[in-house]
Parts: structure tokens; C-alpha cells; sequence
């Protein structure tokens, strides 16, 4: 944050202000409004998040000034037209603005200095959460994670009704290999909710790691009693079924979650590997089908529908597949194009 540039910034604010005051009769009122009401827009997460976040600067800053950049643009325009009548053209006011609006966006998308940014934001706007949060999560991307468990400590010492900031942390946990602070969280997130069902489902996957699986089991099917609309929770239970060679409970749960969320690509390619299996093939090629067309740039999938095809009888559909899977890297599919497309 420049002092300079903020200064500046101020002061052009001042400007148009007192411009659409002098000219507010020959305004083209609705353009100067709305170009306001976008200037202003972005302030409003600050207004309507649940639990309110405080950092009005940060909201402003972080990620929405294509809003600000839009209403300006609209309201120089409408003064534009008003006190620059003199000039024959004037379309070169708009274009000027056009032009840095999309320079500052680029490097807006293109900046590289993240965690200065988040670290000044969470300085200019100690009370919010939001920038916190960014803070915390950039920290973690960076590998900081002493760094970032402060920061989350802070979360939950600011907002200590927050289930979702707990998690957070309890999955920090998890990355840093600390799975008794994690069971410790998640233990007492489920005693201030108990239908907090990711407290679980974090719990059961390690329950699982670690060989217990009677335990995953049982938190498991404690999510899906908390949160019977979570896809993710039937298929890990599913999962589940399939390692323990339960072949119709891993279906049953695997097309439970692919009704509740038709695009988990995860879900076609196990229940398509467990049609396989079964000696299933074309209900098997009908699931990676659905797999290619969501992920069309994992060979896996070619692979293993061509398979299915040239096993169901079908190599005219399946050579072109394995022979797509060859191309994009994976090896192992010339074996398979030897054996079927000779």
C-alpha cells in the first residue's frame, strides 16, 4: 500500500466528486450512479459475510477490482461527455482507461509476491478474517506451517464458534503429520457439533491409514449420519467396501455418490474398475466414457475404456482409445494394443 499512490488515488476521488457536484445537472445521471454503485461493490462481503468479516480494506483489495475498475470507467465516462465538450472526439478519455484497466488486471493475475501481499493485507486489517484465512492458506502452499498455525490460532481465537476455521486447522495437522493434535480437533469439534460431518470423515481417513478399519468404518458411516448429501463420504465409504473385496456394498455407495454428484470423476473410474472386475465390460466402458468426457486429458482413461471395449468384443472402439492413451504417455497401453489390435 503506497502512501503515495493512495494519496493520489484520494485525491482523483475528491475530484470526480466535486466535477459530478458542479455538472450534477447535465450529468447523465443513471451512468454517474451505477459507475458508483460498481466503484463501491466490492465492500459489500464485508457487509453480508457470515461471521462479518471487519477488514473493509481488504475486501476492497483482494481479488475484486475488476468492480471498482468498471465503475470508474463509467463514471469519468459520463463526466467525460460534460466538461470536456470542446473536444471534437472523446473517446480517448475511455480508452486511456480501458487500456490501464487491463494493464493493472494483468498484473493482478500475474503477481508473484503472494505472501507479502496477504502479510500486509492481515497488517492493515488485523480484524479480518478473510485476509487471515488467504494468509494462513498461502503460508501452508509455501510450506510455512509453524507460520500458518499461528495464524490459524488466531482464527480461532477471533471467531471461536467457527467449526470451518477448526477444520482448518485440523487439516494443517494433517499435513504436518500431527494426527493426535488432529484427533484432539476433531474430537472437539464433534462435542461443539456433533453434525459437523468432516470432523469425521478427516478422522476416518486416518483411522483408515493407519490399518484401523473397524474404526474408519464407524466414523465413516457417522459423516454420512451428520451429512447424508455429501457424494464424498459414499464414496470413501465405498472404497472402503472395495479394499475389503465387498464388491456390492463398494457399488451400492460408489452410485450413491455419482447420483449425488454426477461429476465426481473418482466414482466412474472405480465403479468402472469394479464392472471390470466383476467381467462387466460394457457397463464398464459406459463409466470411463462419463470419466473421459469430464478429465479428457488422463491417458487412465482411454486406457482402461479401450480396454473394456476390445474385452466386451468391441475393438473397432477400442484400439483408437488405447492407441490415444499410447500417445499421450501412457506406456503400458502398447502392451494392451499388442495384444488386441493386431
Amino acid at each position: 500500500f503506497n502512501p503515495i499512490a493512495t494519496g493520489g488515488g484520494m485525491v482523483l476521488i475528491v475530484a470526480i466528486l466535486v466535477g459530478g457536484y458542479y455538472f450534477r445537472n447535465r450529468l447523465n445521471k443513471p451512468l454517474f450512479i451505477a459507475g458508483w454503485v460498481f466503484f463501491l461493490l466490492p465492500l459489500a462481503p464485508s457487509l453480508f459475510y457470515k461471521p462479518v468479516f471487519t477488514g473493509f480494506a481488504y475486501d476492497y483489495l483482494d481479488h475484486r477490482m475488476l468492480f471498482p475498475y468498471i465503475g470508474l470507467f463509467m463514471v469519468c465516462y459520463s463526466l467525460s461527455n460534460v466538461y470536456l465538450p470542446y473536444f471534437k472526439h472523446k473517446y480517448w478519455l475511455p480508452g486511456v482507461m480501458v487500456f490501464s484497466a487491463v494493464l493493472a488486471l494483468y498484473y493482478s493475475g500475474n503477481y508473484q509476491n503472494r505472501l507479502a501481499y496477504y502479510e500486509n493485507a492481515t497488517r492493515t486489517t488485523p480484524r479480518s478474517g478473510l485476509a487471515i484465512l488467504n494468509y494462513a492458506r498461502v503460508l501452508v502452499m509455501e510450506k510455512k506451517y509453524d507460520e500458518s498455525l499461528v495464524q490459524f490460532n488466531k482464527l480461532v481465537e477471533m471467531f471461536p464458534d467457527s467449526m470451518n476455521f477448526r477444520l482448518r486447522r485440523a487439516a494443517l495437522f494433517i499435513e504436518t503429520k500431527q494426527y493426535s493434535r488432529m484427533l484432539n480437533e476433531c474430537q472437539s469439534i464433534i462435542a461443539k457439533d456433533p453434525k459437523y460431518a468432516d470432523a469425521y470423515f478427516y478422522m476416518g481417513g486416518y483411522y483408515n491409514d493407519i490399518g484401523k478399519r473397524d474404526s474408519s468404518y464407524q466414523i465413516i458411516l457417522r459423516a454420512i449420519q451428520a451429512d447424508s448429501t455429501n457424494a464424498m463420504y459414499y464414496f470413501n465409504l465405498g472404497t472402503l467396501y472395495r479394499q475389503d473385496n465387498n464388491r456390492g456394498n463398494a457399488l451400492r455407495n460408489f452410485s450413491k455418490a455419482l447420483t449425488l454428484n454426477p461429476k465426481l470423476t473418482n466414482a466412474y473410474a472405480e465403479r468402472g474398475n469394479l464392472y471390470g472386475e466383476m467381467g462387466l465390460f460394457r457397463e464398464s466402458a459406459d463409466d470411463y466414457e462419463m470419466y473421459v468426457k469430464l478429465n479428457p486429458a488422463d491417458p487412465n482413461g482411454y486406457f482402461y475404456r479401450g480396454q473394456a471395449y476390445c474385452l466386451s468384443g468391441n475393438a473397432e472402439k477400442g484400439c483408437p482409445d488405447l492407441r490415444k492413451a499410447d500417445s499421450l504417455g501412457l506406456t503400458i497401453a502398447r502392451d494392451k494394443l499388442g495384444a488386441f489390435c493386431k
